[in-house]
Order: C-alpha cells, then structure tokens, then sequence
C-alpha cells in the first residue's frame, strides 16, 4: 500500500528506511510531498519505505498521482509541478536527461520562467537488495514557451507488470488531433508550433523494452482547448486498453495492437463526474454524480432506473453508476445503478468510491451519517447514540459495499466512524480503495499523537475532541 505524505526537509536519501529519514525539522511547503510505503506481514500493515523526490526544485507536487504495478515491483510518482533545468538553465526533456540539475532557476511564479512547472515523473523498482530510482521522465522534447505549466506527471498509471506507463500531461499546450508513433513522429509533435492553448492536454505511453530500457511509444493528443485531457489515465493489467479522462468529464478509450495504440471511437463516453474508477481488466467502470436528486433508491439496472426515477426527490442525495465495456462493439452499457435505499438530501452518495480488481465489489462514500460507529450489515442496524445532539453531523461520513455473487449485487457492509465530539471527520471523503479482501477508508479526524503509526481498528486509543486535522486509514477486513 503506497500513501502520499507531507514532505519533511532535511531527509538526506531520496529513498531509505522512514525512521532515518525524519530530522525534526519543520515541514516543507505542502507542494513537496514523499510517498509512503507499507507492506503487509504477519497479519498487520508496517510501514517499510519513505520515497522522496531526488530532484527537488521549487514546489515540485511529489507524489500529486502514484501508480503501483500489479506485480508491486514498479512504482511511478509524478511530479507534475517539477521545474528542474540544466547546468545552463535550460529545460531538461527526455527520460534520464543528461545534466538536469536538483535546482530551478524559478524564484518566483513567473510562468515564461524556462522550466517552470513542466513536470516529471520518478520511475522505481524493487530489485533484490530494495528499491532503486531507475528513471525520472520529462517531456521528450519542445519549445518552452509551449512547454510550461504543461503538468506532465499530473497522472500516472502502470500496467500489471509495470512495463508499460502512460502519463498524462493535462496542461500540454499543442492542439493536434492524433496519435504519433515513433521518436521522429513524437519529436515533430512537441516541437512543432500548435495553438498554443494552454489545457488542450496529452498522453505519453512509454514501454520498458526488451533492452530494459523506458522508450517513448506514443502520444495521443486532443484539438479542443483546456479539455485538459489526460486528467486521469487507466492502463488494464495486458496494456492492451487505455482509458483517457479529461477535466470536461469525457472518458476516451485506446486500444494497442503490438506497438500500434488506435482510438475506439465509439466508446467516447460523457459522464457525470470527472472522477472515475476501473476494474484491473478495464471493462468495468464506476462513476459517481453527487447531484443525482430523484425520487427512487436501492440496487436497479439500467431498465429499472429508467421506469422507478422518474420524480424529484431529496436534493443532492446521489447516485453510484456501474458500467461494462462491450468489446465486440467498443462500447460503454450502463450495468447498474445504486442508491440508499432511502436516499437523504445533500448526503451526496457517491462523492468517492473504489471498485475491486475483479469488479466484483465496490465502496461508495456519502457525506453524512447517523451517529454510530462499527461495520454493520446496512443502514437501519446503525442506532442513534441518545448523548449526541446531532443525528447528521455535517461531513461525518459513511461507506456502502456493495458485492456481487453469481451475477446479482447486494449491500454487504454499511461502515461508519462517528465518534461523539467529531462532526467533522469525512470518513470516506479523502479516498477509498480495495487492497485484496481490505477495504482502504480514508478520515479526517482530530487526534493526538496516540493514534501516529499502526493501530489496530479495536485497541485505536485517541482523543477526538481534539480540533487539529490529522488523516487516518481504516483497514477493514470484509
């Protein structure tokens, strides 16, 4: 499990032991970031590495997207506000570019600055004495003025066996509708003069080849500008799909044929949310829309939704879409649709939400709950605490799974975290995620030093009275 974390100044290894790496000093501007790393042995998750960037130069926004391999030998971290420049201040491009400094020449926010915010990506791998930085990636090649503030790094995704990497470079500024193949072919791109839109965005698929070295495959790129496409990217475990989401809510999908990557324009699908999440093969998709307000609730097909919602009801109560990718006809088919099953005003279900690899089980997040606290089997089992004055606390959270067998969906679990001095802790609001058979719950609460580290879920001792803002992860074994 890979967690971002603020960066603290002073560590001297980009990568080492988290124990060794804390000076004491005061924490750096929130835009340095390091990536923490537990392993799960003997029944409990310890945390085993601290990754930090080995270039820092001005705010660099480490960690800002991670993607793990399947495999977990493969790790990518980008940078997307990297702004690293060579001995002669010039902007360093490429994979490994020669000479690329650990400074900037920035000093201040002045956007035609060389460098500026170009971004990276950092490439590790566990080789049998630990983890070693094998890569950091900028843009292949370009003009500057083009090239700045492009966010390359501001998603990262990775196949099962990491050996192949799509980056998403959302601020890219070139508007050529196409897919280029090839150094000569992807060269042309970057440096030949677009629109010059800032946001249009872009897609770099790199590939470790047989020679173990990271070669640039592709770049796919959008005619409209600020689309910010590549806003989030999807690799499936063969990297035979790709999925593209840009910041105006469209998803686009790409297939590969051996080197050869093509669009599957049929399955250009416009959705609710910009926020979307994949099984590991790619052919399913959870979507939420937050706004959702009518008159029905409970697990439906896509047939049943349209024959029960058919009146307003509570405002903003929300909804959960699941949809299948048809292969055959490259298309996206609304599968199911799940809501409380009494769906309350501004509760916002499905304001986050994970899917598992194999798409059989799925977590979504809403805004409010009762007061109670546990793992229960649905909602009505959740009973009022008679000393709290609230019954929904604003932003206190709760979790549905939902699971699948033999190909009908039930509710199998309704996880709350309310604690009686805590009104505040958005359980579920900063990220949900399936780890195997644990579900990965994310809570904002207030708590002393007592709750640092790893704790098990029953013997957690913690002050929630507490008003400072300190993050939390459940892990629950469903």
């Amino acid at each position: 499990m890979f967690q971002t974390v603020p960066y603290v100044h002073g560590c001297p290894k980009p990568i080492g032991n988290q124990f060794n790496c804390n000076d004491g000093s005061t924490p750096a501007s929130t835009n340095f970031r390091s990536v923490l790393n537990y392993t799960f042995t003997d029944g409990a998750w310890q945390p085993e590495l601290l990754f930090q960037p080995s270039r820092v130069a001005g705010t660099t926004a480490y960690g800002r997207s991670i993607s793990i391999s399947g495999d977990g030998n493969v790790l990518a971290v980008g940078a997307h506000h990297d702004s690293t420049v060579d001995a002669a201040g010039n902007t360093c491009y490429g994979i490994n570019p020669a000479g690329c400094a650990t400074t900037d020449n920035i000093g201040s926010a002045i956007s035609d600055v060389k460098g500026y915010w170009t971004g990276g990506v950092y490439i590790y791998r566990k080789q049998e004495s630990g983890w070693v930085e094998e890569a950091f990636i900028k843009a292949t090649n370009g003009i500057d003025s083009i090239h700045n503030s492009s966010y390359f790094g501001y998603s990262v995704a990775l196949n099962h066996d990491g050996s192949y990497l799509s980056i998403g470079e959302q601020g890219n500024k070139q508007s050529f509708q196409a897919i280029y193949h090839g150094p000569t072919d992807i060269n042309n791109f970057y440096t030949s003069s677009g629109a010059n839109t800032w946001g249009t965005g872009a897609v770099s698929i790199y590939h470790y080849n047989d020679s173990n070295q990271w070669e640039h495959q592709a770049i796919i790129s959008r005619s409209n500008g600020n689309d910010r496409f590549g806003h989030f990217v999807f690799l499936n475990d063969d990297a035979t799909m790709l999925h593209v989401m840009s910041e105006v809510k469209e998803i686009r999908t790409y297939k590969r044929t051996i080197d050869t990557w093509v669009e599957a324009v049929s399955a250009n699908q416009t959705l609710s949310n910009k926020n979307v999440m994949f099984s590991k093969d790619g052919l399913r998709m959870l979507v939420g829309d937050t706004t959702y307000s009518q008159n029905c609730g409970g697990i439906m097909t896509a047939a049943e939704q349209t024959s029960r919602c058919v009146t307003a009801g509570a405002t903003n109560a929300g909804v959960a879409y699941l949809y299948t990718y048809n292969s055959t006809n490259d298309e996206w088919k609304l599968d199911h649709v799940f809501r409380p099953d009494i769906p309350r005003a501004e509760y916002t279900f499905g304001l986050r939400f994970a899917i598992s690899a194999d798409g059989k089980r799925i977590m979504v997040a809403e805004k409010k709950t009762k007061t109670c606290l546990g793992v229960m089997a649905k909602p009505s089992d959740c009973k009022d605490d008679p000393s709290v004055q609230f019954e929904s606390p604003g932003d206190s959270g709760a979790v549905y799974v939902y699971t699948e067998t033999n190909g009908t969906w039930s509710l199998t679990h309704y996880i709350a975290e309310h604690q009686i001095s805590a009104a505040d802790q958005r359980f579920g609001r900063q990220g949900l995620k399936f780890i195997g058979n644990h579900a990965f719950i994310t809570s904002k609460s207030g708590v002393d030093s007592g709750c640092a580290g790893v704790s098990n879920l029953k013997g957690i001792s913690c002050d929630f009275t507490k008003t400072d803002i300190n993050n939390l992860i459940y892990s629950i074994e469903l």
